[in-house]
C-alpha cells in the first residue's frame, strides 16, 4: 500500500488478495445523510458496504465511496470518485 492511502471504516470495508491502492485514494463505507429539515451536525450518519475482489489496481487520489463494489482485475482511474459498482476486469 502507497503512502497517503486513507481506509475509513466505522462497519464493512472487504478488500481481497493483490488490491494495489495508489497514494491519495480514499476509500470509505459511510457518509453523512443529507436531510433538509435539519442542520449538518444533526445529520445522521450512514453506511453501506464496500467490496474490492482481487487483483484491483486503484490509481492515485481515486475515491471508493459507501456500497461500491469493484470486480476481479479492475483498474480505477487515477482520481475517480465510484459510487457504484465496476465490473470484472474493467
Amino acid at each position: 500500500m502507497c503512502t497517503g492511502v486513507e481506509i475509513d471504516y466505522p462497519e464493512n470495508i472487504s478488500i481481497g488478495e493483490h488490491v494495489l491502492p495508489a497514494s491519495g485514494c480514499f476509500i470509505a463505507d459511510h457518509d453523512h445523510d443529507i436531510a433538509i429539515d435539519k442542520r449538518i451536525d444533526q445529520q445522521r450518519c450512514v453506511s453501506a458496504p464496500v467490496a474490492i475482489e482481487d487483483d484491483v489496481w486503484v490509481g492515485a487520489n481515486a475515491v471508493i465511496l459507501p456500497g461500491v463494489k469493484i470486480g476481479q482485475g479492475a483498474v480505477v482511474d487515477t482520481g475517480r470518485s465510484l459510487v457504484a459498482m465496476l465490473n470484472l476486469h474493467s
